[in-house]
């Protein structure tokens, strides 16, 4: 409504609005994913819930074409050759100096970054090699590397691509994504940064497979391992997932991403609904504003309180606070995740939040 009645003004100046001449109380709103961005007044509604991660490349085409700015050409980084063969590249791979030519040749692969690695007992996974058995295209503009350094085209994956805070024991990020219809389908993760030990795998994947339910996106995750690929839908839930196997050379998996595209994996567990995160922070958020309704809080007091959490939630998230905060916050906290934890702490914490940002405001 505010951009179609911002439209005559626009229009007056000089400016191209967005084409829409009618009412702004009858002018009908455009579908989701329509681009209205070819004037100095643009408009762009993405589909899948309050957030900014899905305009936000649009957004900077938009701004970059008004501004005649012109982004830098990414350079590629030369990779230094291995002398052994003409098709190997050292990459990210260390080479062990072997007594037989032909182990050492087992060991080598033609590497593009970090997509090759080695694992123990001298097995290697060229993730570009691999893919292609698996009906994705490996070097397609549909594939996105998460290697290196962010990059525009990366911002709906800067969560994954540079996580903020330090990272976390035994953590690991996937190495990219194949996308369909430019919305995240599978992401994958090379089966040679994962820990050796059984159990401390299963972790790592289990934190994985939370870290992607968290970005609401209805995905699958595939562990990418010599010869076969194990996949199961993301998750926030504590079950243990069904992996399902596909073994390269096989019908099933030479049609699996295609299939996965068009929603025919019959063989694989449905993901979850991609709303299933916004319901679940609502059902959390409705179950505490309850409890602290029956502890006979005024209704201004608990939304007052549960946007304070949640404003907390978002400085702790965004790295804006640190662990080396909590003794000015909450002294008696254990840490910043206790800052709520009872009456004490709330009540340091809430008047920290006064004294540092708009009281009246929070």
């Amino acid at each position: 409504m505010a951009t179609v009645a911002a439209g005559p003004v626009f229009r007056l100046l000089g400016a191209k609005d967005i084409g829409e001449k009618e009412n702004y109380r009858t002018a009908k709103m455009p579908p989701f994913n329509t681009d209205l961005l070819d004037g100095e007044l643009a408009w762009r509604q993405h589909d899948g819930g309050h957030e900014d991660r899905s305009n936000m490349k649009h957004f900077i085409a938009w701004a970059s074409k008004l501004l005649k700015h012109t982004p830098p050409a990414a350079t590629a980084t030369k990779q230094p050759r291995c002398r052994c063969t003409s098709k190997a590249r050292t990459g990210d791979v260390k080479f062990r100096t072997r007594p037989l030519l032909k182990e050492l040749r087992a060991n080598l692969v033609d590497v593009d970054n970090s997509h090759g690695q080695q694992m123990s007992g001298g097995t290697t996974v060229n993730l570009k090699a691999e893919l292609p058995s698996y009906g994705i295209n490996s070097r397609g503009p549909g594939v996105r590397w998460f290697g290196g350094k962010a990059t525009p085209d990366a911002l709906d994956y800067l969560d994954l691509v540079e996580p903020s805070g330090p990272k976390k024991p035994g953590e690991v990020m996937p190495d990219g994504v194949a996308e369909n219809q430019g919305r995240p389908l599978l992401f994958f993760v090379n089966a040679s940064r994962l820990a050796h030990l059984p159990d401390e795998q299963r972790e790592q994947l289990k934190n994985l497979r939370r870290t992607l339910g968290c970005r609401g996106d209805r995905a699958y995750l595939a562990v990418v391992r010599p010869g076969t690929l194990e996949v199961t839908p993301v998750s926030l839930a504590d079950r243990t997932p069904d992996w399902r196997i596909y073994r390269r050379g096989s019908n099933e998996a030479l049609t699996f991403f295609s299939r996965l595209a068009l929603g025919r994996c019959e063989e694989l567990e449905e993901g979850e609904d991609s709303e299933f995160t916004f319901k679940q922070m609502f059902s959390l958020v409705d179950h505490v504003a309850t409890r602290l309704e029956e502890l006979k809080l005024k209704p201004a007091d608990v939304l007052s309180l549960v946007g304070r959490v949640l404003f907390f939630r978002f400085l702790r998230d965004r790295a804006i606070i640190s662990e080396d905060d909590r003794r000015k916050i909450a002294p008696r906290a254990g840490s910043l995740v206790a800052c709520f934890d009872n009456a004490e702490n709330a009540t340091a914490t809430c008047q920290w939040l006064d004294k540092t940002f708009n009281g009246d405001f929070l």
